[in-house]
């Protein structure tokens, strides 16, 4: 079942929900109007309003981060940032990723390679950001990694799906439209 939040430009439906740790979701939303940007998303969030999101845009079959760390104050439009993974023992392996600072303290970290990045991923306990050039460093703890991972790839396959509700009811409305005073 569809439910719709109200945006600035634009309705998003979301497709897919799961709490899948205590301290993960995964989400799938939709542009509603356009049926575009088909988008899974794996995230948590900090107390102090720092974030960390692995998104997958579907249609566009593109994997990238978001993070938002709140105490970082960034200056130049793009950075290298430097993931480390860890487990249990300590450090698996570590990937330089380019990033776009969106906002002082965020950024938008396209992934190169999806399959090293989630193989890496669904075998951390936690991965740290370290910013070129500053000093601060960002911990994301990962308490299941594999059940995040596999929630991700569910939503993914919920939009199938989805897709097929989405566009009946995308039709439905359009029909609606057409007919003289009948409205949604």
């Amino acid at each position: 079942m569809f439910t719709s939040t109200s945006s600035v430009a634009s309705e998003v439906a979301e497709f897919y929900s799961s709490k899948v740790s205590e301290q993960w979701t995964v989400q799938g939303s939709v542009l509603e109007e356009l049926a575009l940007v088909p988008t899974c998303t794996a995230e948590t969030k900090n107390p102090n309003g720092s974030y960390f999101h692995l998104s997958k845009d579907i249609d566009e079959n593109l994997y990238y981060l978001w993070v938002r760390n709140v105490e970082w104050n960034l200056e130049d439009k793009e950075i290298v940032v430097r993931v480390d993974f860890y487990d249990e023992k300590g450090s698996l392996s570590y990937a330089s990723l380019r990033a776009i600072v969106q906002k002082k303290n965020s950024l938008d970290v396209p992934i190169d390679d999806p399959k090293a990045f989630l193989e890496r991923f669904m075998l951390s306990k936690k991965i740290r950001f370290t910013v070129s050039n500053h000093d601060s460093k960002f911990n994301i703890a990962v308490d299941k990694p594999i059940e995040i991972a596999s929630g991700l790839f569910k939503c993914i396959d919920a939009w199938e799906a989805a897709k097929e509700r989405f566009v009946a009811r995308k039709k439905d409305d359009s029909q609606l439209q057409k007919t003289p005073g009948l409205k949604r």
